[in-house]
């Protein structure tokens, strides 16, 4: 039984596998079909250029919690490797760690 694939079942996989999806992100997955959706996903030697070009354009200062916490919702936001982000989300939460235990920004980082 072949699975069918449609808008539904695109935002699904893109609610699971990153953090949602654009419009144009349904579309394009779409037009490429389920099994070239999944391989783009899995693919971690996409360039993040674009999203580093963004970050050092924020200037920010990576030795405060605050610009780390920036730093990192950018990253999740901005990727090129969603699922990269999302399994990243995950461990921290699985591997439950904080600025109080650590003490270090730097760490954190």
């Amino acid at each position: 039984m072949a699975i069918q694939w449609d808008e539904v079942r695109a935002a699904h996989l893109y609610r699971r596998a990153a953090f949602g999806a654009t419009p144009g992100e349904i579309e394009r997955a779409l037009d490429e079909g389920l099994e070239a959706t999944v391989d783009r996903l899995l693919d971690l030697d996409v360039s993040n250029a674009a999203l580093d070009d963004r970050l050092v354009r924020l200037n920010l200062d990576l030795t405060k919690i605050g610009g780390i916490l920036t730093w990192w919702v950018v990253r999740m936001i901005w990727t090129a490797r969603p699922l990269e982000e999302r399994m990243t989300l995950f461990l921290h939460d699985h591997f439950a760690t904080s600025i109080s235990k650590v003490g270090d920004p730097g760490l954190m980082l």
